[in-house]
């Protein structure tokens, strides 16, 4: 779900930047995974990061949830856009691409968004501030300088398993321990 999560806010702001600048190539590209540091970042692109993720615990909820089945997990995305362009001005642009984009679609789901995976019920973009020492120091844990970017807080992708594997052990006893029944 992360994966199709965000291939599909790449492919929609791709979309949005071509059209708006009629430049055909993509502008949002994912790190290379192969390298370290600033040599991880494409050139001449904004290169899309997730740099965290936590589970939203105050939307979890027991209810409506099946006997034997786990609740669903509901986490949040931490998006960094980092715009890698030699010419400054150019990485000032382009996350202006960005931030108009989410500001004129700030959520998305299946109804205006017939893309979007039919999985995801919704996601909900949120233009986060990092405070200044906790933003130089992500940039110091992956030895990158510190290159413009902006972080969205994506919330509430839900993860569930529907396919559960059942290993057959049932808990029979909880007072001195849990016993194992197979």
């Amino acid at each position: 779900m992360i994966d199709k999560t965000l291939r599909f806010l790449r492919d929609q702001l791709n979309g949005y930047i071509k059209l708006k600048t009629g430049v055909k190539r993509d502008a949002i590209v994912f790190m290379d995974g192969t390298k370290v540091g600033v040599e991880a970042l494409r050139n001449n692109a904004i290169n899309l990061v997730m740099l965290n993720l936590d589970e939203d615990r105050l939307m979890r909820t027991l209810k409506d949830v099946p006997q034997g089945q786990a609740p669903d997990v509901k986490v949040n995305l931490y998006l960094l856009f980092v715009a890698h362009f030699a010419d400054y001005l150019q990485s000032m642009q382009s996350l202006s691409l960005v931030v108009k984009f989410f500001q004129g679609h700030p959520s998305f789901n299946q109804k205006n968004s017939p893309t979007l995976d039919p999985e995801i019920q919704k996601l909900v973009m949120e233009l986060l501030r990092l405070p200044i020492a906790e933003n130089n120091g992500s940039w110091e844990l992956g030895r990158l300088s510190y290159p413009p970017s902006i972080l969205y807080r994506t919330r509430l992708l839900v993860l569930r398993d529907d396919e559960a594997i059942d290993d057959g052990s049932e808990v029979v006893s909880i007072s001195g321990g849990a016993e194992l029944k197979n």
